[in-house]
């Protein structure tokens, strides 16, 4: 519940700090935030992350769970948030779940999908669809609304991949864990940042409170959270258990920032829950130690 609340309110704070930030510089001093607070924690603990050594493979993984969680997904929301609203951000997230479940049940021992599930994932792939037609049919948005609908379904995409390679690490210290990934993408988002970013103008007190509480709850607490979740339930169960997340980043942006709720939004959205409810058990989850 905390971690859907948390997921809920991020899209409308990414909305008030991309007032004054542009969508890289708040991506880097996002993440540049919270992998500070979390490599305090983490040495205050002692500084130790794989419980034994690991192989050359395990490493790989690392990387690719720095880009997958951090630094392309909050960069392909950063950037669509500035054409779609938040309610469609969180709606589009929620796909996330959609997607696990292939990945797990090709990549994850023991979790396998059955009938209910595939017959759940294709109602939720048909929720999508209908979650992005209207653009597509009437042309009314323009191009960069239909690029920012799939930058938000795209991020989703890498937050499911994300979740599944997690699972497949050996044993790990979450602590340790979030602060390396949040460390390595913050160097990288950082450096690009001063490279390709235009100069910054002085944010309001607006914009830099929305960005203390992406950096602290939205990235540290919440990655924090979903690696713990994933290394004890698996990626299915967290996916399957965040679809509050979407109906709060909906009434946040529609009574906070006054946007407009869509029937394409609610149909879409009740579509993915309904695959999302079909699935929750359909697929056998093993146990973990």
């Amino acid at each position: 519940m905390l971690l859907s609340c948390i997921g809920g309110t991020t899209f409308l704070w990414i909305e008030v700090a991309l007032s004054d930030f542009g969508p890289l510089w708040l991506v880097a001093y996002r993440i540049s935030i919270a992998a500070v607070v979390m490599v305090v924690i983490w040495q205050i603990r002692g500084g130790k992350l794989f419980v034994q050594a690991v192989s050359c493979a395990a490493i790989v993984t690392l990387v690719s769970i720095c880009f997958l969680t951090t630094i392309l997904p909050f960069l392909l929301i950063s950037w669509g948030q500035q054409y779609v609203t938040s309610g469609f951000a969180g709606i589009a997230l929620a796909s996330s779940a959609l997607i696990v479940s292939p990945l797990a049940h090709l990549l994850v021992p023991g979790e396998r999908m059955s009938i209910r599930s595939t017959v759940g994932l294709t109602f939720g792939f048909l929720g999508v669809v209908f979650l992005i037609s209207p653009a597509w049919q009437t042309g009314t948005y323009g191009p960069h609304f239909v690029l920012g609908e799939l930058a938000c379904i795209l991020a989703a995409g890498c937050y499911a991949l994300s979740s599944v390679l997690i699972s497949r690490l050996p044993p790990v210290d979450p602590v340790g864990l979030t602060a390396i990934t949040l460390t390595i993408a913050g160097i990288v988002v950082f450096l690009a940042a001063l490279i390709f970013a235009e100069p910054m103008t002085r944010p309001s007190i607006a914009a830099m409170s929305a960005l203390g509480l992406l950096a602290l709850a939205s990235t540290a607490g919440s990655n924090l959270l979903v690696i713990s979740l994933i290394r004890q339930v698996g990626p299915n169960f967290l996916a399957i258990s965040s679809f509050i997340a979407p109906l709060i980043a909906v009434a946040t942006g529609a009574l906070v920032l006054g946007e407009t709720v869509a029937l394409s939004d609610i149909l879409g959205f009740l579509l993915i829950l309904s695959g999302m409810a079909l699935g929750k058990y359909g697929f056998r989850h093993r146990d973990r130690a």
